[in-house]
Order: structure tokens, then C-alpha cells, then sequence
């Protein structure tokens, strides 16, 4: 077997192919991570932006709820004798409603900044 003592050109083009051979290994190991990451990232902002939706929805349906409950509630207050004490429970029952409302809207006001985030 032979020992180099000198590197001749034809070394330094073996080394030369080496190097493009790994620097292109190294870059598709690369590339690759970064398109799964890409995805988990999209994966993830496509899951947020459903459960926003949904989050939407749910308020929206007990906001409407709410609606149905105090409209009924106000039928139901013709309907009521004013000798009895349901006035002042039908007028506790409207302001907590109201609140609730006022809450529901306040959250509701946050999606679209939620879904800024995502963008």
C-alpha cells in the first residue's frame, strides 16, 4: 500500500466532489426540515383558525339565545300580575341577560384580532 506524501491536483478534485456531495446532503436534510416545520406551522394556524370559528359559533348560537330567552321573557311579563313579586324577578332575570350579552359581544370582539394573529 502506498502512503501519500503529496497531494496532487487529483486529490484536491476528490476532495472538491466530497464536499459538493455533503454540502448537497447536508442541504436536502436541511430543506426538508424546514418544509415539515412549514407544514406543522400551517397545521397548527388552519387548527387555531377552526377552533376560532367554532368558537365564534358558539357565542353567536347563545347570544341568539339569549335574544329568544329575553323576548319571551318580556311576553311573559304582560302575562304576569302586576300584585304578584315576578316584576322584580323578571327585571333581575333581564339585567343579567343583558349582561351576559355584554359579555358574549365584548369576546366576540376579539376573534377578528385572534385571526390577525393567525395570518
Amino acid at each position: 500500500m502506498e502512503v501519500i506524501s503529496e497531494i496532487t491536483s487529483q486529490h484536491y478534485v476528490v476532495f472538491a466532489i466530497l464536499a459538493i456531495i455533503s454540502v448537497g446532503i447536508v442541504s436536502t436534510i436541511i430543506f426538508k426540515n424546514i418544509q415539515k416545520y412549514k407544514q406543522s406551522q400551517y397545521n397548527k394556524k388552519y387548527n387555531l383558525n377552526t377552533d376560532i370559528g367554532k368558537i365564534e359559533n358558539a357565542l353567536n348560537k347563545i347570544l341568539s339565545i339569549l335574544y329568544d330567552l329575553e323576548e319571551n321573557i318580556e311576553r311573559h311579563s304582560y302575562d304576569v300580575d302586576l300584585n304578584e313579586s315576578h316584576p322584580k324577578d323578571i327585571w333581575k332575570l333581564e339585567l343579567e341577560i343583558q349582561s351576559i350579552r355584554g359579555i358574549i359581544k365584548h369576546q366576540l370582539g376579539h376573534i377578528p384580532r385572534m385571526r390577525c394573529y393567525l395570518k
